[in-house]
């Protein structure tokens, strides 16, 4: 128990630092509009607390899966690549084959406004108003 704990707690020291140099050096250098002074706090600490719960309820969900298997191997990978897949990490949703596409980009469509000046968004997902 002591050993997992050690090695969670340098993931973590691990990647708050990775946070830290990329807030610290790329922000300026990349002139990025963060201010720290107008961020939504309160909204930022719902969505924190939504992504903990979750990451948390896909994990337990994955081990349910996994100890329910008789013959797990490869279930893991599986269920990597699909993640990998449907959020967009190695190849963009618009690649994807119409079947796979929709219900992949829908949850983008739903935060996804038109701005006033344009009729566009910013990701150019929203269709021109009428």
């Amino acid at each position: 128990m002591a050993a997992t704990t050690v090695r969670a707690a340098g993931t973590l020291v691990s990647a708050v630092i990775s946070v830290a140099v990329v807030l610290l050096v790329a922000t300026p250098a990349l002139h990025l509009p963060i201010d720290v002074l107008h961020i939504g706090w309160p909204l930022l600490l719902v969505a924190c607390v939504c992504g903990v719960v979750a990451t948390l309820s896909l994990g337990v969900t994955v081990v349910v899966l996994l100890l329910g298997a008789r013959d797990s191997h490869g279930h893991g990978e599986i269920i990597a690549q699909t993640l990998y897949i449907v959020s967009g990490a190695i190849l963009p949703i618009a690649v994807l084959p119409g079947p796979l596409a929709a219900p992949c980009s829908a949850p983008m469509r739903l935060g996804c406004s038109p701005s006033s000046a344009t009729g566009r968004c910013c990701s150019g997902c929203c269709s021109p108003p009428r």
